[in-house]
């Protein structure tokens, strides 16, 4: 079953999107650079930090086009600001599956991976720079792929979907914290918020951090969300951000204790046959770690999915979707930080703001499913914190930015799956 908050392209740990590179790419980002990536991987995940190292996560079932077998695997390829690329095989089994992947990538180079096979969840991690990593570990039980999400110092939290008491037909979010440099500790399991057994979509524990190091996470199909204070490895009980059903819950955050969050007034479906039931939009924002008032967005009542970006030092964004008999595409609005909208804008190329990174430039990126994504269906580019025109990727991918830092990233593959490239966005200073 799709799920709203699974449409995004750039939404963390997301499988490559496969299109032919445009041509022309702004000096602002670099040359594309081939990683060892196998073809016809299963999923890729994408990381950048504020100084330009790039990793991507990797997993293959071990079954190739051919149809012959071979061992399933677990790989992370890494891209150095001067250009350097390095090679882990993580794991590697005959008799397990592996998952899609998740990753992240600290201020100082530090990776982390993450996968689950047999019910198990694995990670690993290593320095960007470095020819040796700690060999992977079990971090705990768990039935969906896994999230990551990095700190400004440098801690990690792991979320993911376990059995809520071994139940066949519930499911909990279990967490699980490191510092960098040590590996994984305990995991605790948050009974709340509770999750269908039919919700196995790769982000149904979606962890984050603001600029002060505060813990959040959702849901997209729960209508609460959880904070831990920095420095602290407990959330606080959950706070409702809507009443009621929701669908398509969208969280981002931005600078210390600000972000936005938006949501459908619908539900998620547990019948994947009916479908989810779509509803009008609506937005919050988050200041000094308080929700602030329930304002309904300018959509009818045929949205499907929403999506905020939280920008430093500039307004917020909320864009959603509609498919209906009034009208369907994509629409979003500007949101200040005191919850004013700004104008109605359509989106007549399918692009909306899918990130931002630590410096309040925007990554803008192709959003599903309207309008199928093709190669005219817009392009991933970068509108500069400081004005300017937007700085147009040399190709359509997922994509990834900086937190802190001034950093984007675009990941893509040439079609039919062969060599998978990556580039770079910086700032360019003036001469």
């Amino acid at each position: 079953m799709n799920r709203p908050s699974t449409l995004m392209v750039g939404l963390g740990a997301v499988v490559a999107l496969v299109l032919a590179a445009a041509p022309g790419a702004l000096a602002a980002w670099s040359a594309p650079r081939a990683l060892p990536v196998p073809a016809g991987a299963l999923g890729t995940a994408l990381a950048v930090d504020g100084r330009g190292d790039v990793a991507v996560a990797w997993s293959t079932s071990g079954r190739r086009v051919d149809h012959a077998t071979g061992p399933a695997r677990v790989g992370v390829a890494i891209r150095t600001p001067a250009g350097r690329v390095r090679s882990h095989l993580l794991w590697s089994r005959r008799r397990e599956g592996a998952s899609a992947v998740a990753v992240g990538i600290d201020r100082h180079g530090e990776v982390t991976v993450a996968w689950v096979a047999r019910g198990r969840v694995h990670a690993a991690f290593g320095a960007a720079a470095r020819r040796r990593w700690r060999a992977p570990r079990r971090v705990g039980p768990g039935v969906a792929r896994p999230a990551l999400a990095v700190a400004p110092d440098g801690e990690v939290l792991l979320a993911w979907i376990a059995r809520n008491g071994g139940t066949h037909d519930a499911f909990a979010a279990d967490v699980a914290w490191r510092r960098a440099g040590r590996p994984f500790g305990r995991v605790t399991q948050l009974h709340r918020p509770r999750i269908p057994a039919v919700d196995y979509s790769p982000d149904a524990a979606i962890p984050s951090f603001d600029a002060a190091g505060r813990a959040y996470l959702v849901n997209p199909c729960g209508h609460a969300l959880r904070t831990a204070a920095p420095g602290r490895r407990r959330f606080a009980p959950s706070i409702a951000v809507a009443g009621g059903h929701v669908l398509g819950l969208s969280l981002s955050v931005a600078g210390a204790g600000r972000g936005l969050v938006s949501w459908v007034g619908g539900w998620c479906s547990r019948d994947a046959t009916v479908g989810d039931e779509p509803g009008p939009a609506y937005v919050r924002t988050i200041t000094g770690g308080r929700l602030g008032a329930t304002e309904p967005l300018p959509s009818t009542a045929a949205a499907t999915w929403t999506h905020a970006v939280a920008v430093a030092g500039r307004p917020s964004s909320a864009a959603w979707g509609e498919q209906g008999e009034q009208r369907s595409g994509i629409f979003r609005v500007d949101v200040t930080a005191g919850g004013v909208l700004g104008p109605l804008v359509a989106g007549p190329d399918g692009t909306v703001p899918a990130l931002a990174d630590g410096g309040g430039d925007v990554v803008v990126a192709p959003a599903l499913p309207v309008p199928p994504l093709g190669a005219d269906s817009g392009v991933v580019a970068v509108a500069p914190a400081g004005g300017g025109p937007s700085e147009a990727a040399p190709a359509v991918g997922s994509v990834a930015a900086a937190t802190p830092g001034r950093r984007a990233a675009v990941l893509w593959s040439t079609q039919p799956p062969g060599a998978t490239y990556v580039s770079v966005w910086r700032p360019v200073r003036p001469s």
